[in-house]
């Protein structure tokens, strides 16, 4: 199975890539917790299906209302005996851990798992999802905050968020890129899926942009509605693949996100199939813009533009009311989700105008001309909006589209258009308009979810997100279903490649005991489409020799202007001949039969050069290049990047000039195009735009495809996948139904039961000794200075740890996921102890500290108090001391004073005898 740690540099790895925080232990407790929560109770103890004879079932019982209960076998079924397996694979959560494995087992377990809800089940690494078709109640923040930091898998139900939080984990801890592949078939419910990734990613991690998560989340519904359309199969089916990389700093935090957008199936503007519809933006738009600004773009009724109606519905829009309000409320969220990722009201308006242009360019109609081989415009008035819309000449845009440029005796002569060629040019115009605008939108969003503050800051990791359109099988099946086939067969491949060849490799490289386990390799299939070195191993050296493949005689006959698609159709067949998953079909020129790793596909033919040419025509591109308008300028003046797409061009595109939209003055009457006016029309290329060719070679559809492929395959193998199957229950898209047949298929051809067997052999969690040793060093009795695989063994066993649990190869400790989770949590457990016991010990410390620097402050108080009375009596002594010395002056001063008076008194005069008051002042004084 897929490994849990990538290999692992001991160098590189330090005490930090193991710290222990106490939120995980915290989680870790709440995990167990939820463990013990009451068990479910049922209305219905014996809820039951209706079969319609069909193989199909509903469910007609009661639901649980919470938890997941032990589940009864299907009444009346052979699968009674099987009681008990479905019982320990529900309470393992994971098929890997039946007793009883076998393709019937797994389809019975998952069978009574989606009776009761319970949609998700892991099969070692990969999560298997059924499409219930509803909403469920398991994915708000309770969920969230469940599935954040998890510990051990089995203590919780199995979940989509553990495989989000597990990537996170993995890319925290081995610094290495990872990626979820989000397959199924087309219904299977991948974009949801890939929606509830982003949304628990950007829950579970910080962000260095206060709003990036919100933008993140928001822009989804946006791309949904320019790039979704209903299929046959599929009511919201994603029109075209994307891979959303979101990046991370070296703390883990979000700094930002960038999707990849690949393989817009445009043709869908120029023509949808019997039963399904166009891009949901065209409905969303006439359900909810007000009356006088569908007028403003020259839109009112909508079934007059030939792209909205099918074979089906030719006189309504929408199939109802509800339908309606529906739209309506799709328009209104669509605005506010553009407003808030900073699409200015300019932007808004001129995609409504370049959307309106669309419209009308695929309502010109041409008929031939009588007296040439030319053709004629039947009615001015689509050509007139257009070019208004687009502000192009309105003559040059007449004359373009009945006119083609080919090149003779290295001049540049106009020539007219046969009926074929100028429906084929026209509807080259809406395509290349509808494919460069979406493009243009999601490099604006794009610009909006990187956060500009940290745009310094190098990223450290990313982890990648893979929704791209499932395997497809219509009725009829064109050059996009093959398309989107083959990208589904090489998404098998890197699937197969990665869980069997690799992970068996692996085991025989470190000398593994292993069985070895067959598995429905489709190497072949690719070699039919994309020749022997598209499967040859990463890094291996390259063929030069070139090998007949169907895309390859494809861009060759696509070269050749008198090639058809009935020539191609034998070509195919005459150099393919060896191919077992090729054949022709007699009776029907134009028709051919793939046998896919998925089921047998019939395709026609019919349309493939001109799908793949996807040939624009150089006077077209130079006309709409010279538009009034700066954004349609530089939206066709932009080169395209290798994989087609306009979404990652270097080119600058400007904004709308924001020109009104205004009837200019225009000739009357029915487009045309004389001989005389060919004649003037000669050129020897004197007019073209500055740095472009008029005769240009252009990239062809197959070749942007395969670009594609090969961008997606490397950022794949940059990273460690996880894998998400989603399967489809039925196929009317019914809650409650099931369909035996149609959900082995799928599990047949996704290798469920090879992968049930291979995880429970296998060894899905493996590191080298050192990292080992760095990891487990508690389990080891003494200090090793270089782990070896016998230290690593004895360790082990000394732990008490059985053999079936591990295996040790030549450089790495190979473990099941049971032990790896118990060896986690026992480490977690003893650095939670040596954490509490330090802590315990810093608080006694800290509170000590704290106690004796209370005691010396009041001991510093007492002293302080002691003082400042010994001062205060001290200084009253001393004034007391200098009130005493005072008076004692003043005694002095008057006796002195007294003596002095009597001695200058004369002898021999009368003295007066004193008087009884002065005797009493003398003592008072005295």
């Amino acid at each position: 199975m897929a490994a849990r740690y990538a290999k692992l540099d001991s160098s590189k790895h330090d005490a930090d890539s193991d710290a222990i925080s106490l939120t995980q232990i915290a989680t870790t407790a709440k995990n167990v917790r939820f463990r013990n929560e009451p068990a479910a109770d049922y209305d219905d103890p014996e809820p039951d299906y209706d079969s319609d004879g069909a193989g199909n079932h509903r469910y007609n019982g009661a639901r649980p209302k919470h938890g997941v209960a032990v589940l009864p076998a299907l009444p009346g079924s052979a699968a009674g005996n099987l009681r008990q397996t479905a019982r320990s694979a529900d309470t393992e959560h994971d098929l890997s851990a039946m007793e009883n494995l076998n393709e019937v087992s797994i389809l019975h377990v998952l069978k009574e798992r989606f009776k009761h809800d319970v949609i998700q089940t892991y099969i070692g690494d990969v999560l298997i999802v059924v499409n219930p078709y509803k909403k469920l109640d398991f994915y708000g923040d309770r969920y969230h905050e469940m599935y954040k930091f998890v510990n051990k898998r089995t203590d919780l139900e199995p979940h989509i968020y553990w495989t989000v939080d597990h990537a996170y984990r993995q890319m925290t801890d081995t610094t290495k890129n990872q990626v979820i592949l989000i397959s199924g078939e087309s219904g299977a419910g991948k974009t949801e899926s890939t929606k509830l990734v982003v949304k628990h990613l950007t829950h579970i991690c910080q962000s260095t942009m206060s709003n990036l998560h919100d933008r993140i989340v928001k822009v989804n519904p946006l791309l949904e509605a320019f790039g979704n359309a209903q299929t046959v199969m599929n009511q919201n089916s994603s029109r075209f693949g994307k891979f959303v990389e979101l990046n991370f700093n070296a703390s883990g935090h979000m700094k930002g996100a960038c999707i990849h957008d690949y393989l817009l199936e445009k043709s869908r503007v120029v023509h949808i199939g019997p039963h399904e519809r166009n891009f949901h933006v065209f409905y969303y738009m006439f359900a909810g813009m007000p009356a006088e600004t569908l007028r403003y773009y020259y839109l009112e009724d909508p079934m007059a533009h030939r792209i909205l109606k099918s074979d089906h519905n030719q006189k309504r829009m929408f199939y109802d009311e509800s339908d309606r309000k529906l739209c309506k409320q799709k328009f209104e969220e669509m605005e506010e989700i553009m407003g808030k990722v900073a699409f200015t009201k300019d932007d808004i308006s001129t995609i409504y105008m370049c959307l309106a242009a669309v419209l009308y360019i695929t309502n010109v109609e041409f008929q031939p001309e009588d007296d040439n081989d030319g053709v004629t415009i039947v009615d001015d008035f689509p050509v007139n909006y257009v070019s208004d819309l687009l502000t192009i000449d309105v003559d040059k845009l007449k004359t373009s589209l009945m006119c083609r440029t080919s090149v003779i005796n290295e001049e540049d002569v106009i020539a007219l258009k046969t009926m074929e060629q100028a429906n084929d040019e026209r509807d080259a115009v809406a395509k290349a308009l509808y494919s460069r605008l979406f493009g243009w939108i999601v490099r604006q969003v794009n610009s909006k979810l990187v956060d500009s503050s940290s745009a310094s800051a190098t990223t450290s990791n990313s982890i990648g997100i893979l929704d791209l359109s499932g395997f497809e099988n219509f009725v009829d099946n064109s050059f996009e279903q093959l398309c989107i086939n083959v990208a589904n067969e090489k998404l098998q491949y890197f699937f197969n490649t990665f869980i069997f060849a690799t992970e068996q490799a692996i085991y025989a490289e470190e000398g593994i005991d292993w069985s070895h386990i067959e598995f429905q390799n489709n190497e072949d299939i690719l070699r039919l489409f994309l020749g022997d070195d598209d499967t040859a191993p990463s890094g291996s050296k390259r063929s030069f020799r070139r090998l007949p493949n169907m895309f390859t005689i494809l861009d060759d006959e696509s070269k050749s202007p008198q090639t058809t698609d009935s020539s191609l159709v034998r070509n195919w067949s005459n150099n393919l001949s060896d191919a077992q998953n090729f054949k022709s079909v007699s009776g029907d020129e134009l028709a051919f039969v793939i046998t896919h790793f998925a089921d047998e596909v019939t395709y026609s033919a019919n349309n493939f050069l001109e799908k793949n040419r996807d040939r624009l025509g150089a006077n077209l591109v130079s006309l709409l290049q010279k538009s009034e308008n700066d954004f349609i300028k530089d939206l066709f003046s932009a080169e395209l990047a290798d994989t087609g797409v306009l979404s990652r061009t270097k080119s600058k595109i400007r904004k709308s000039t924001g020109c009104g939209l205004g009837m200019k003055s225009r000739k009357s009457g029915r487009g045309s195009v004389t001989g005389e006016t060919v004649r003037k029309l000669k050129t020897r290329g004197k007019h073209q735009m500055p740095g472009t060719s008029l005769h240009k070679v252009q990239t062809t559809a197959s070749q942007y495809f395969k670009k594609s492929l090969e961008e997606l395959m490397r950022k794949m193998r940059t990273a460690d996948p996880l894998f998400v199957r989603c399967i489809k229950p039925n196929l009317d898209q019914e809650r409650d139904m099931w369909s035996d047949k149609l959900v082995q298929r799928q599990l047949q051809y996704s290798g469920v039961l090879q992968i049930a067997k291979i995880a429970r052999l296998g060894y899905p969690v493996r590191m080298s000794f050192c990292v080992f040793y760095k990891r487990f060093a508690m389990i080891f009795q003494e200090r090793v200075p270089m782990p070896s695989g016998d230290a690593c063994r004895k360790a082990l066993k000394a732990a008490g740890i059985s053999d079936e649990k591990f295996a040790i190869g030549k450089t790495k400790v190979f473990m099941k996921e049971d032990l790896a989770d118990h060896l986690r949590l026992a480490t977690l457990g003893r650095a939670s102890v040596c954490l509490q016991r330090a802590i315990r010990g810093h608080v006694a410390r800290r509170v000590y500290q704290a106690k004796k620097e209370e005691e010396a402050r009041k001991r510093r108080e007492v002293e302080e108090r002691k003082r400042q009375e010994l001062k205060a009596r001290q200084q009253r002594e001393l004034e007391q001391s200098q009130r005493a010395l005072e008076r004692e002056k003043a005694r002095k001063d008057a006796e002195l004073a007294a003596s002095g008076s009597e001695e200058t008194k004369p002898r021999g005069q009368d003295e007066t005898p004193p008087t009884e008051h002065s005797v009493s002042l003398a003592r008072q004084t005295s």
